[in-house]
């Protein structure tokens, strides 16, 4: 094994596998000769590199099966042929949440042999006999896929998902460790931005440094300076002591910028600055300060689009998006609504756990979640708030009605009862203004914003959202 591969086992090893815990192995191997070898070379490796471990053997295959369900193991070797009959690969299939890494053993590394072993469930390969030279490669291989193992486990356990398009978005992440380019997390409000740009630094760059976060719709021109670089005693009115900035107090750390396309443009071309030079200067200081962070950003906008209106710099999109992690909406994945319940239901302080029936179920995944996962926790908090144990449709209309919205879906049985006895145009004015004031809302009731993504006209906007305040006003 070369420097440069022992070195990337070593390292590998560290940062996947807790202090304190012995590595499992277990080799199924019936021929004394070849299980002795291999168990003294594994002994031999592990010894070098002062790997605490504890390694089984089983010769036959009851044996095996005793072994296998007895515990788990982090590295199998499983023979092809035990007493001339071929029960490596069954053995595997029918063991193989017990095992992290199956390896399988044999003589031949034929095409047809390799593919029911894979078909199987196994990992990798060794050829017997076993030589020496083979076996740090192999180890490599096995703790690299440990390492990203425990990321995944890492990752999922706090965003949850079992998508597959969102998961191989989120994978992304364990590749920043080697690449530690700026990150852009793009996906509409609620999808989750902030809960990723929190793992990513509690999983790369926890200790290095802090994380400091910052909205930009929350920032004017004229303090962001000051917000960003600090300043000096003095350096201006009101000053009256030193001030750290967030470039300051994220040196080492991770900086997260959210909402960034509403950063105004003087603020962006300060921000390309020290992202290119890595330093900056605090108001009234006369010598630079060094700044290393960890750059997360995170929008829902086009940035594209905004870069064609005028509102932000090609150059800055460019530095920003070196890694890209884009998040579905909620009705993208509506197959993921069942595990949120729950976790959002066992997570709940009160500890109340609330049975949700089938019919309940699919009538949320008709919902239209413009809210994403952040309505969906809503929903719980209230639902725990007001007692509910068993969920009904009723139970969540009146919240809708109360808080969310009341439109589900465009077409269903209950809109067509609702047009029979109401009539067309009156169930429409309804819909506009409830799907009106609710973008408004969702939008901090920002105006223009609203309006840009309705796409409809400040006249109608505004008489709809001018009904919601009347009607307000007279309840």
């Amino acid at each position: 094994m070369n420097t440069s591969n022992e070195q990337e086992f070593i390292n590998a090893f560290k940062t996947s596998f807790a202090k304190g815990t012995f590595l499992n192995v277990l080799i199924i191997e019936d021929e004394k000769i070849h299980h002795m070898a291999l168990e003294d070379k594994l002994k031999k490796f592990f010894f070098f590199h002062e790997i605490p471990f504890q390694i089984n053997v089983a010769t036959t295959e009851a044996q095996a099966e005793t072994m296998l369900r007895a515990m788990k193991y982090e590295i199998a070797f499983f023979d092809m042929d035990l007493h001339g009959q071929i029960v490596g690969p069954e053995l595997l299939k029918k063991h193989l949440s017990q095992v992290i890494y199956p390896v399988v053993l044999t003589f031949h590394d034929s095409e047809k042999l390799m593919q029911i072993a894979h078909e199987n469930g196994c990992r990798d390969f060794l050829l017997k006999p076993f030589k020496e030279k083979n076996l740090p490669f192999l180890m490599n291989r096995f703790f690299t896929y440990l390492h990203q193992e425990k990321d995944r486990e890492f990752i999922l356990s706090r965003y949850i998902t079992q998508d597959s398009t969102t998961i191989k978005e989120l994978l992304q992440i364990p590749l920043i460790r080697t690449n530690p380019n700026p990150i852009y997390i793009c996906g509409a409000t609620g999808t989750g931005k902030q809960v990723v740009a929190e793992t990513i630094h509690n999983l790369i760059n926890k200790e290095n440094g802090k994380f400091i976060e910052i909205n930009c719709s929350s920032i004017t021109e004229t303090l962001a300076e000051s917000i960003f670089f600090g300043h000096k005693k003095g350096s201006f009115t009101n000053a009256t002591s030193d001030k750290k900035g967030i470039f300051y107090l994220a040196n080492g750390g991770t900086l997260f910028l959210d909402e960034i396309g509403k950063m105004p443009l003087s603020l962006q071309d300060i921000l390309l600055k020290v992202i290119e030079q890595k330093k900056f200067r605090p108001i009234g200081s006369e010598i630079d300060v060094h700044a290393n962070f960890l750059l997360i950003t995170a929008g829902l906008e086009d940035l594209d689009q905004l870069i064609k209106e005028g509102k932000f710099r090609l150059d800055l999109k460019e530095r920003i998006t070196g890694t890209v992690i884009k998040l579905p909406s909620l009705t993208e994945r509506i197959n993921d609504i069942p595990f949120l319940l729950q976790h959002f239901i066992r997570r709940h302080s009160s500890g109340r756990l609330i049975s949700i029936p089938h019919d309940t179920l699919n009538f949320l995944k008709q919902y239209w979640w413009p809210g994403n996962i952040r309505e969906l926790k809503i929903l719980v908090d209230r639902w725990q708030a007001e007692g509910v144990n068993i969920l009904t449709i009723d139970d969540i209309k009146k919240l809708r009605s109360k808080e969310i919205a009341k439109v589900h879906s465009y077409i269903n049985d209950d809109l067509f009862e609702d047009v029979k006895q109401r009539g067309l145009e009156d169930v429409l004015e309804q819909i506009n203004s409830e799907v009106i004031n609710h973008v408004f809302l969702q939008n901090n009731m920002k105006a223009r914003v609203a309006m840009s993504k309705l796409k409809i006209a400040s006249r109608k906007f505004y008489k709809y959202v001018q009904k919601k305040i009347t009607e307000e006003e007279n309840e």
